[in-house]
């Protein structure tokens, strides 16, 4: 197994984690600024400037005008347009399963690497009180757009729904009270915040029913030979086209069983009214404690390092990759701390042998996955290899 696949075993352990705050509607309240900011008119403009200065962000009253709203929000927002995220999808280009005038489908590794690169998206379940996170989009595009948190007295008043043209005014833009996992090194730059719409004023609809394109993204557990593997899945589908939601139906539950793979779902793409079934329906699922106090999120964390992590071709892998990468032991050693362990675990040595105790603290401690982020942000053509 390539460290390609360690990759996406990763990220998959990344994704349940977020997954189970993604729904969470707390935002961090503070003093709103009154301080204008200019309007934006991509959805990149939009995200370039926020990664490059999200303090100045917070708080801040913005407008947006002509987005288009749709119920599909972002695995993770904003990670389309991160650094590394083009690397991420055009590396899928020598994963093709299958390519028609029509249609084009992905190997699972294929799948992954486009979902890594940003797209794949998610309905959420409202809050308790009834709030509902969608995305709105300049180009029509919930995996390239900007996350929303709607109060339900808006969504009455105006009968929101997807499709919906908007001119939105200042709305102000919040920080969440839960981060996106820290664990990752990969994630440290995307902060988590929405923008909060909670007055009916702020909104003017436009026009109804524009075509909007989104991706319902899963994790898949397939067999491929002897091993046991975990991938993305995911669909781009388009509201313009007819009977949409049976051919996604259709789709996801082939594409599991396709290739002899005898796939499972992990986790829905829609909690709201699932598309295909899954092992976990909602966020919550994930939270959901056993009686022995671990929650179903440690449970599957477990399973997969155990089905992945700790074999021995991806440690060996690794034995080779951290020296060739890391010529000398300064190097190692700031792997080392930025994959979370502190500077004395390490001895110094040769670039070889500090990598044998790196890899050693890193399954001790159950961060392999991590070291394996760390390293890919570091060495982004990894992807490739």
């Amino acid at each position: 197994m390539s460290l390609v696949d360690a990759v996406s075993a990763g990220k998959v352990i990344e994704t349940l984690e977020n997954y189970a705050v993604n729904s969470d509607t707390a935002v961090a309240e503070d003093i709103t600024s009154t301080e204008a900011y200019p309007d934006f008119y991509s959805d990149e403009s939009f995200w370039k400037r926020f990664f490059k200065t999200p303090e100045q962000f917070w708080n801040k009253p913005l407008s947006f005008y002509y987005v288009t709203l749709t119920e599909w929000v972002a695995r993770v927002p904003g990670l389309f347009w991160s650094e590394n995220a083009a690397r991420y999808r055009n590396a899928a280009v020598n994963n093709v399963e299958f390519i028609s005038e029509a249609w084009k489908t992905y190997t699972p590794q294929g799948k992954s690497s486009i979902v890594m690169g940003g797209i794949g998206d998610f309905i959420l379940p409202p809050a308790e009180n009834g709030a509902v996170i969608m995305t709105i989009s300049f180009s029509n595009n919930a995996s390239t757009g900007i996350p929303v948190l709607i109060q339900p007295h808006v969504v009455e008043h105006h009968q929101l729904k997807q499709g919906d043209n908007l001119n939105i005014s200042q709305a102000v833009f919040r920080k969440m009270t839960q981060e996106w996992s820290s664990r990752f090194p990969s994630f440290n730059s995307i902060k988590r915040g929405y923008l909060v719409v909670d007055d009916p004023a702020q909104i003017k609809v436009r026009n109804r029913d524009q075509p909007v394109e989104f991706h319902p993204c899963t994790i898949m557990e397939y067999n491929a030979g002897d091993a046991i593997l975990y991938d993305y899945v995911f669909c781009t589908a388009d509201t313009r086209f007819a009977n949409s939601r049976k051919r996604l139906e259709d789709f996801f539950t082939a594409y599991k069983n396709d290739k002899e793979r005898y796939g499972r779902y992990l986790i829905a793409a829609d909690a709201n009214d699932p598309l295909f079934e899954a092992d976990y329906i909602s966020p919550l699922d994930l939270q959901r404690a056993e009686p022995d106090g671990r929650s179903q999120l440690a449970l599957i964390t477990e399973r997969v390092q155990n089905s992945f992590y700790h074999r021995g071709e991806t440690i060996n892998t690794l034995l080779e990759k951290i020296p060739a990468l890391y010529a000398n032991s300064d190097a190692v050693l700031a792997l080392a701390v930025e994959t979370g362990l502190p500077l004395a675990a390490i001895q110094p040595a040769s670039p070889a042998k500090m990598s044998v105790q790196l890899v050693d603290l890193c399954i001790e401690r159950r961060i392999l996955e991590v070291l394996v982020d760390r390293l890919l942000s570091d060495n982004p053509s990894i992807i490739h290899q």
